[in-house]
């Protein structure tokens, strides 16, 4: 059915369909940012690589061994060894990607 059949079978036949768009509309309204307590929370979305997972996607990048890791602030921070140099890292939760790769002190 097209769009006119439908405008005339419910009655729309008197509808301008050349109405302007009233001058205050906005067209562009703001948009609305999603925030979530994931984001800030100390335990992984239901959606988030586990930690052995994370482990294993670190250890085939040559990151060995890994000396500690914890979940805080939506992310994965682990610390650990690469090619002998102690490293401090950042993963995300969902995709395992490094997102951070420091010296540790």
């Amino acid at each position: 059915m097209s769009f006119f059949a439908a405008l005339l079978l419910t009655g729309a036949a008197s509808y301008n369909l050349t109405t302007p768009i009233p001058p205050d509309l906005d067209p562009n309204p703001p948009v609305t940012i999603y925030d979530s307590e994931d984001l800030y929370d100390d335990e992984p979305s239901i959606i988030a690589m586990d930690r052995s997972a994370v482990r294993h996607r670190l250890n085939s990048l040559g990151f060995d061994p890994i000396t500690e890791m914890h979940f805080e602030g939506g992310r994965w921070k682990v610390r650990a060894y690469w090619m002998g140099k102690k490293r401090r890292l950042e993963v995300d939760e969902i995709s395992g990607q490094v997102i951070s790769d420091r010296p540790d002190r």
